[in-house]
């Protein structure tokens, strides 16, 4: 059962100030939604060298309605079409699309290789020309694509088959998949060739003229598990060098075949222990934390401790000297600084923490491996339980 006021149930600005200070939360708001020219959504926002016309932006979805085969189909395209008829000038990936078919969340997909680049073609084609009907520029218009990989949540032949391409084995996960501690785990030679198809997809996506391509690296798909990989061997698992790899290695690959691309990546900065739910006379109630034995290995940006509370002492981003760098590290900070040493509440769970950025350049953070001359979208909270999507 329900024990705090949603936000959608709150009707007046005052209503959801009073539940903003109840919380001690710090979190701007205007009195009035202005409408354009004079809202500042309607503004717009100079990134890496381009002009991108307002700050409305279409998210990566995981899309149903993909062939079998991963081509779009009549429904996806009409969906991308209402995409650029929306007037939004950032599509950030419109869907998630995956780089290989084992790696697909669902059968349906959508699915980049040679045998689809014509149709994903058509797919961007379609969006930008009824932008163009619609808004009558398109040169203020940005349009990437999101790559990923779905790891231990593929379910590329039937949606209610899991097969499971694990990085490690997990307590708690393993047997949301039907997986168990004999279950195979990729090698590192598995992962170098999924490399290898991310950076494959990047230089397709750049040969039909998307502006960027968005590494999917977080929701607990293959990108983000990687980061949680303690008790992985090799070259891919342990360390946070090692954790890091995979990421380092697609983008330094994508900068080798597609220069001038930006690279986008929506990155999990922490992970707490799995929840599941409570049914109480039918009704769902709170989510409850698993049990496990600690210390917690399983997590990224999590205390071992105790998985309900978060330690940021590995995702906390470093201070870099551009402007746009300290704009992105400063958000990030203040986030964080709400959120050190708070344990969770007990009904209101505060899932994982976003961080969007668009990356032009070439060279590294020393400490952490993370590509500098981060141009930041947005850092936000996205509120989820037990389920990841």
């Amino acid at each position: 059962m329900r024990q705090f006021p949603a936000i959608g149930g709150m009707r007046s600005v005052e209503e959801f100030r009073a539940r903003v200070e109840e919380l001690r939360l710090e979190i701007p708001c205007d009195d009035r939604v202005e409408a354009a020219p004079a809202s500042p959504l309607a503004k717009p926002l100079h990134v890496a060298g381009r002009v991108i016309g307002n700050r409305f932006c279409i998210h990566p979805m995981e899309g149903w309605d993909g062939a079998p085969d991963g081509k779009p189909s009549d429904a996806t395209i009409r969906r991308w079409r209402n995409f650029g008829l929306s007037g939004a000038k950032l599509i950030w990936g419109g869907e998630a699309v995956a780089v290989r078919h084992d790696g697909r969340a669902n059968p349906n997909q959508l699915l980049i290789n040679e045998d689809n680049k014509r149709s994903l073609g058509a797919l961007r084609e379609e969006l930008i020309a009824h932008h163009k009907q619609a808004c009558d520029s398109t040169d203020d218009l940005i349009v990437g694509l999101q790559l990923t990989h779905s790891g231990r949540f593929s379910r590329p032949n039937e949606k209610l088959r899991p097969e499971p391409r694990l990085l490690y084995h997990h307590p708690l996960l393993d047997r949301r998949v039907n997986a168990n501690g004999n279950s195979p785990l990729l090698t590192d030679d598995d992962i170098r060739r999924i490399i290898d198809d991310f950076i494959t997809a990047a230089r397709l996506a750049n040969d039909l003229g998307f502006d960027f391509i968005d590494v999917k690296h977080c929701h607990g798909y293959l990108g983000h598990e990687f980061l949680s990989a303690h008790t992985r061997v090799g070259h891919y698992g342990g360390s946070f060098e090692n954790r890091t790899r995979f990421l380092r290695e697609v983008t330094e690959g994508v900068r080798s075949v597609a220069p001038t691309m930006m690279i986008g990546v929506r990155l999990s900065a922490f992970d707490l222990v799995a929840f599941h739910s409570e049914t109480t006379n039918g009704k769902t109630g709170p989510g409850i934390a698993e049990h496990t034995d600690l210390p917690y290995h399983w997590g990224f940006g999590v205390d071992m401790d105790n998985p309900q509370r978060y330690d940021l002492s590995e995702p906390r981003p470093q201070r870099h000297t551009g402007h746009a760098q300290v704009r992105v590290v400063q958000c990030v900070e203040s986030l964080y600084a709400e959120l050190r040493s708070k344990t969770l509440p007990n009904r209101e769970i505060l899932g994982q923490v976003e961080i969007e950025a668009l990356q032009s350049g070439t060279t590294h953070d020393s400490n952490t491996g993370i590509p500098e001359n981060l141009i930041g979208k947005e850092a936000g909270l996205t509120r989820r339980a037990a389920r990841r999507s």
